[in-house]
């Protein structure tokens, strides 16, 4: 499976900004990597959360991104033709 070129931005809260910079899957979690505006910033779980995506960037990936949805589909067509999961 390929990887897809993340989104970054800022999530803005209550209690302050998280700036994203990167975006790892984990164990079947979403990790958004990035740093605090400032010491003060907190963000707790069950804070209400506006999150911004740095659009001028999406722009330039979007059709990475895309294309890559295109290409793990036929991959994932490809290998299963070639090497077919057994039936249990």
């Amino acid at each position: 499976i390929l990887l897809q070129i993340y989104d970054t931005g800022v999530l803005v809260g209550p209690g302050g900004t998280f700036e994203v910079k990167n975006v790892q899957v984990y164990g079947g979690y979403v990790l958004h990597v990035g740093s605090l505006q400032d010491s003060s910033c907190k963000i707790s779980v069950a804070d209400d959360i506006l999150a911004t995506v740095d659009f001028d960037r999406r722009s330039l990936i979007a059709p990475n991104h895309t294309c890559t949805h295109l290409l793990n589909f036929a991959l994932k067509f490809v290998t299963s033709e070639l090497f077919p999961l057994p039936n249990i």
